[in-house]
């Protein structure tokens, strides 16, 4: 591992990057991304800074492959900056994007005018119930819901987002470590596998203790911290075979 990728890393998710949230200056900053423009924060979205844009579009891979190889909707579920949301847009995908940020909700927007793409943005924490939450000031990717009863928001459910915007095809989800609540809840698995909705999930162990998994439901872990879940094994094996996972694994 060179020098740089080194420094790269503490800034963005190691030992550097308290002291760079605590001190860098909030500038909303630009730059290209798949042929796009990005909006981010300098000081909560590190990774978007210093991270060469190879490197952050190797990082996001295959994620931003799968919308190219699912028919429908898509839901970005922690959608921050909006890497997938951008993407998914940008091919025609309808796209919600949740995101309880008003600070990356703020940057999404900016994105969306400047690209000229059409997407919904809804600025709500997403949780298996519906509860009262303080939303997070910053942009920061590693926000986590707080509940409080005295919060100003109420997270959205997934049964409530599909009806305002209806069943989608693809689900992302990046909740650092709320999705605990939904491997937990039978109703969101038997809504998974019977609407066929293809499901991306980020787990955090860290945050856990364990890695949440179904274990009867077809899945594979990707080359990252993302387990991919579909309604059966044959459009799981398809659907790897599209992404060309088992080339670079």
């Amino acid at each position: 591992m060179s020098l740089i990728t080194t420094i790269l890393g503490k800034l963005q998710a190691g030992s550097l990057a308290p002291l760079w949230h605590r001190f860098a200056p909030s500038i909303t900053l630009s730059r290209k991304f798949k042929g796009l423009r990005l909006y981010f924060d300098s000081r909560d979205n590190a990774a978007a800074l210093v991270i060469p844009a190879r490197m952050l579009e190797q990082r996001e891979w295959p994620l931003l492959e799968l919308p190219k190889y699912v028919d429908g909707s898509v839901w970005d579920i922690g959608a921050n900056i909006g890497y997938l949301t951008l993407v998914a847009a940008g091919l025609g995908r309808g796209v919600i994007a949740f995101e309880m940020s008003a600070r990356a909700s703020e940057l999404l927007e900016k994105s969306r005018d400047a690209n000229g793409l059409h997407f919904d943005i809804v600025p709500r924490g997403f949780a298996v119930e519906e509860k009262s939450y303080q939303a997070p000031d910053t942009s920061h990717p590693g926000n986590q819901i707080e509940f409080s009863d005295e919060g100003s928001v109420c997270t959205i459910t997934y049964a409530e987002a599909e009806a305002s915007y209806g069943t989608p095809a693809l689900i992302k989800m990046d909740i650092e470590g709320m999705e605990k609540g939904f491997f937990e809840n039978p109703e969101f698995k038997k809504w998974i596998i019977e609407k066929q909705i293809v499901f991306v999930v980020e787990v955090h162990t860290g945050l856990l203790g364990c890695t949440p998994c179904w274990e009867d439901v077809p899945h594979v872990q990707l080359p990252s911290t993302h387990f991919l879940y579909c309604s059966d094994t044959i459009r799981l094996n398809r659907l790897l075979e599209q992404l060309g996972v088992e080339l670079r694994v």
